[in-house]
Formats: C-alpha cells, sequence, structure tokens
C-alpha cells in the first residue's frame, strides 16, 4: 500500500468493522454550519469553536436577534460581536416563515395581516431583505455604532473577514447557488403523502426566488444535519403562532407574539432539541461523505468532492441536563459531543472553513 494511505476503521450498517484506506492527499474540508441563532446555546458553542480554533458560519433569523436583544441586551451585542470578529454570518430570513413553509414558499411570502381570505404577505425575497437590515443594525450597535440607520446599502450582511454573502432558506434544501449558477441540491415535496408515493418528484417552489436572491447571495443548503431529537420546540412555536393566528389576537409586530419565547432551560424544556445521533454516527456520515468508500459503492458523495457541509442548531448543544430532579446548568455533555466531532478530524488534518471560502 502506498505510504500515503493509512487506514480509517469503521462500523458498518451491519455492525461489521472494516476500514477504508484514507488518502492523506486528499483535501478534506469541513464545513460547519448554524441554524436559527441568536438562540439558547448560541453562545457556548461560539466559545468551544474559538477554543478548539475553528471557524463556523452562522444563520441568523431577524425576528430570533430583535428577540435577543429585548430579553438579554448585553448577551446578543456580545455574541454578535464574536461572530463577527471570528465567523461567517448567514441570511437565514427574518420571518423563519413564521413555521408555515408551504405558504411562504407557495402563496407569496409570510402573512404579516390581513384576513384569511385577503392576506397581506411579505415576500420571500422581502423577508430576506427585512432580516439583512436589521442583522447589519445590530452589528452596527455590537460594533459600537450608537444611532445607526434602519436600512443599508450593503447587498448582505458580513462578518469581519467574510468575502461573499450566505443565505439558506429556511426548512428547505432544494437549490444550491455558488457564484451566480444554480444547482439542484435534492428533491422535497412538501405534500408528505405524494412524496412517499413518488420519492423522486421534485417541487420548484424556491426555485424563481433563489433566482432573485442568488444575484446577491451565495445560496447553501447542507449535506448532512445533525438532526435533534423529539420533542422540538418549533412545535411548541408554531402552536402558540396558530393559537393566535386562529383567535385572530396576533399582532404581527409584536415580536412575542411572532417568535414567542420558549425557555430551553427550564426543566420542562431542557430535554427538547438534543443531538440524535451520537458523535460517532455523525463522524461516520461525514467520512461517508468525503470518501467513496470502495466497500460500500451505495454510500452517499458530498455535492462537491471532499467538501462536507453539516447542518447543526446551536440549542443542540446548550448547556444543562436534567440530574434527578434539578436542572445542572453547567453540564456540558452535549456541547463536549461537538468538540469531540472536532477534535477528530483535526486529528485526521481536515480542514475547517466558513462557507464563503467554499
Amino acid at each position: 500500500m502506498p505510504d500515503h494511505y493509512s487506514l480509517i476503521a469503521f462500523t458498518d450498517r451491519e455492525g461489521l468493522h472494516a476500514a477504508i484506506p484514507l488518502n492523506n492527499k486528499v483535501n478534506r474540508e469541513i464545513y460547519l454550519t448554524f441554524d436559527d441563532g441568536i438562540e439558547a446555546g448560541t453562545e457556548e458553542v461560539i466559545d468551544l469553536l474559538n477554543r478548539k480554533g475553528v471557524r463556523g458560519t452562522f444563520f441568523l433569523i431577524g425576528k430570533r436577534i430583535e428577540s435577543a436583544y429585548k430579553r438579554d441586551k448585553e448577551m446578543c451585542l456580545r455574541v454578535l460581536k464574536k461572530i463577527y470578529e471570528n465567523h461567517a454570518i448567514g441570511n437565514h430570513s427574518y420571518s423563519h416563515t413564521n413555521e408555515h413553509y408551504s405558504a411562504y414558499y407557495n402563496k407569496g411570502g409570510v402573512k404579516i395581516g390581513g384576513t384569511d381570505t385577503n392576506p397581506i404577505r411579505r415576500s420571500v425575497k422581502d423577508d430576506f431583505a427585512k432580516a439583512k437590515d436589521t442583522i447589519l443594525f445590530y452589528l452596527a450597535i455590537a460594533n459600537g455604532k450608537n444611532n445607526p440607520p434602519t436600512s443599508f446599502s450593503e447587498k448582505y450582511p458580513a462578518a469581519k473577514n467574510q468575502t461573499k454573502g450566505l443565505i439558506r432558506f429556511p426548512g428547505t434544501n432544494t437549490w444550491y447557488i455558488k457564484d451566480k449558477n444554480i444547482y439542484t441540491i435534492k428533491c422535497i415535496n412538501r405534500d408528505r403523502a405524494w412524496y412517499n408515493l413518488n420519492p423522486w418528484s421534485c417541487t420548484e417552489d424556491t426555485k424563481e426566488e433563489a433566482l432573485e436572491l442568488g444575484k446577491h447571495y451565495n445560496i447553501f443548503g447542507w449535506d448532512c444535519e445533525w438532526k435533534m431529537n423529539a420533542p422540538h420546540a418549533v412545535d411548541l412555536i408554531r402552536k402558540k403562532i396558530n393559537e393566535k393566528e386562529q383567535t385572530k389576537t396576533i399582532d404581527y409586530l409584536n415580536i412575542d407574539d411572532i417568535d414567542p419565547y420558549i425557555n430551553l432551560s427550564d426543566k420542562k424544556y431542557i430535554h427538547y432539541d438534543r443531538p440524535e445521533q451520537s458523535m460517532e454516527n455523525i463522524k461516520e456520515e461525514l467520512l461517508d461523505l468525503v470518501y467513496k468508500s470502495p466497500y460500500n459503492p451505495f454510500d452517499n458523495v458530498a455535492k462537491t468532492p471532499e467538501k462536507v457541509v453539516l447542518l447543526m442548531h446551536e440549542r443542540e448543544f446548550r448547556k444543562g441536563i436534567l440530574k434527578g430532579n434539578t436542572v445542572d446548568l453547567n453540564d456540558t455533555t452535549h456541547l463536549d459531543k461537538l468538540g469531540k466531532l472536532i477534535d477528530y478530524f483535526k486529528r485526521i488534518k481536515a480542514k475547517f472553513n466558513t462557507l464563503d471560502k467554499y
């Protein structure tokens, strides 16, 4: 065997041990990406990445930043400053669809008023534009500007050393735009019953928006996701929004109505949205994506050879675990899983990069 090869041991899906050759000349690149901030766990994740000396890409939600600023101004600005100084910023929309994904893409955007029969909607394009201005507004405050404008001439929000605008659609992974060229990522059908009958059926309900937003942004989905287990906080948020909409008491200008706060440090919710897969499972999935195994021709490969985009959410890794009848908010059990994943790929000389360098 050539001396530039070594072996990676792994356990396949039948539980059998095997080994695949690892070519040390392969340019292995891992892109750690995080959606939905600012949220519980964002600062813990940032501090971990900084300790490990790796950079991540944070896809921020406009209304989530406003909500964080309302609850804890100092924390919000501190987190934004840390992202700005060391990482990359992506636009993840202002509303995150208010958790109505199909209507967002198929009916002209997020509902912001009107009636059930004659709704007023903010278009997908305008929702991202509102997010851009929101992110830039609070970034300006975080960087010491006392009275920033509420709208900006910049085409996209960016961190200090960021070279490109980055966008990720909420709840969908259908299109990928790099340097103005559009590529299909995968088939998605929002009608689950029909999808089960015909998994190869594709929706194109975001293509028009992707082409428009792609004029200023590189649009990224993901290759794999470190999924969260149930129960999910988003289900509680959706329920609260739906209740207000159904009783016609929702105020779309009230941040508490469109982004109801769930205290994920509370004993009732401390087990919500934790990593579903083990660190070992995610490690092997990433290896499958980076390396096409000669032993399993059905392994996935990443959208771009040797580059893997991993989707995560900061709240998965927030501190805290239930011990007996009380919550230990200093416990880092779940954060340590992310740390061990980073350590492993650093050991095999993988590179960690932000998506503007993709």
